[in-house]
């Protein structure tokens, strides 16, 4: 299912309002990339879309850290929990976070099963004038009135349209289990 939100609708302002919450959160965690030289920062899981800093991609492991996910992230790690690690263990636990509650909340979606799937949250790309939004063609689930559907066809040309245009910083959450047809 593929709808469009509109600006000044009273969704569009509600995940808007998210959309700043996640780029604050993403510039925080942004900055301490930077301040450890690493390529890139773990977060969320899946029940947080930003915030809840999970680990720090580097080159090799600082002392006083531990590896984490090591099965899935290569090189990725984290402040192990003792004293000369608190201040940065608080500066990390201070970044905001970003339930995915939140973000399904906006749109009145639940997580759900469907079979043996875990359905768990929306898809949202921002655009300045729309937001496009994607949830599981199974789910149960009933769009509030300011939201349009769209056909796979209207969608995939907004995509390509909120793509092209870069200026407007188009943002992706992850739609579990979701790929556009």
């Amino acid at each position: 299912m593929k709808y469009i939100v509109l600006k000044g609708s009273e969704t569009f302002e509600k995940l808007l309002a998210i959309r700043k919450r996640i780029d604050q959160s993403d510039a925080i965690a942004r900055e301490l990339v930077a301040e450890f030289g690493a390529t890139e920062y773990l977060g969320g899981g899946s029940d947080y879309v930003a915030g809840n800093l999970q680990g720090l991609r580097l080159q090799q492991k600082p002392e006083g850290w531990k590896q984490v996910y090591a099965n899935r992230h290569h090189n990725c790690f984290f402040p192990k929990s003792n004293k000369q690690n608190k201040p940065l263990l608080d500066r990390i636990a201070a970044i905001p976070k970003v339930s995915t509650s939140e973000l399904n909340n906006c749109v009145g979606f639940k997580r759900q099963w469907v079979g043996l799937t875990r359905l768990n949250r929306i898809g949202a790309k921002w655009g300045d004038d729309f937001i496009l939004v994607e949830i599981s063609e199974e789910a149960t689930y009933q769009p509030l009135a300011d939201m349009e559907e769209l056909t796979i066809t209207e969608f995939k040309r907004l995509v390509a349209i909120l793509k092209e245009g870069e200026k407007q910083e188009a943002h992706d959450t992850a739609a579990a289990d979701l790929e556009v047809d």
